[in-house]
């Protein structure tokens, strides 16, 4: 009975957006309590999701699992695809477990703007789950630099040290120069789909969706240089 309730059931956006929705409610709530409680129920809630994910999540399959896909760019290959595998899978369930302590953490740790403070987390937790689930690498990138935005703030203003607002400035610049390797690595693999979709007279012709570049042989040098490139990407901000 569940599995015919949950047949079709975009449960992967719920887990996306959730946490967001919940940042944007929390602002109309004044009273610090209630703050704090409505943040950890929409943790708790979070983390139901994603373990009811992983208990429907079938290990033996190694094909993408609860898969949503919806066109955003069609004219650039672009789209709004998200689904787990064995890997992720368990990260989503990461995330949202380490949200539940975070929040229960700092019930009696956070004592100054503690409604941005909620908000900030459970907008982490949204950008942290698209990075974990976006198969299309465009989505990625978009999720991959909103981290930046409740990561600042939370480093700034909840930092521990006197250096916290060098901290959070610095992470951001790094972060962003990072990131300009990761997009030149992420156009490369979408030139290189580009000349095989023409050469091969395919209808599509552009992607950034990760199961179409994986079909797409790249020569050996790009390789090389795609490679050094996302991983300058990563390591910035590692």
């Amino acid at each position: 009975m569940l599995e015919e309730l949950t047949a079709g059931f975009p449960i992967l956006s719920c887990i996306l957006f959730l946490p967001l929705v919940g940042a944007v409610l929390l602002w109309v709530v004044e009273d610090e309590d209630t703050v704090r409680s409505a943040a950890l129920t929409i943790a708790l809630v979070e983390l139901a999701l994603c373990i009811f994910v992983l208990l429907r999540f079938v290990p033996e399959s190694a094909a993408m699992q609860f898969t949503e896909r919806v066109p955003w760019i069609p004219a650039l290959g672009i789209s709004y695809h998200v689904a787990v595998d064995g890997i992720s899978v368990l990260f989503v369930g990461l995330t949202a477990f380490l949200t539940v302590l975070v929040v229960a953490y700092s019930w009696d740790t956070i004592r100054h703007q503690i409604k941005l403070y909620m908000m900030c987390l459970l907008a982490l937790e949204t950008t942290t789950m698209g990075v974990f689930v976006s198969l299309d690498l465009i989505l990625f990138f978009v999720f991959w630099e909103l981290m930046l935005i409740p990561s600042y703030f939370l480093i700034k203003l909840w930092g521990g040290g006197a250096e916290r607002h060098y901290a959070a400035l610095k992470f951001v610049i790094y972060t962003l120069l990072g990131s300009v390797f990761m997009l030149v690595g992420i156009a490369l693999l979408n030139i290189n789909f580009h000349q095989w979709a023409l050469l091969h007279h395919a209808d599509q012709v552009y992607s950034f969706d990760f199961l179409d570049l994986l079909d797409v042989p790249i020569p050996l040098s790009q390789q090389m240089v795609i490679f050094w490139l996302m991983f300058l990407g990563f390591a910035f901000k590692a």
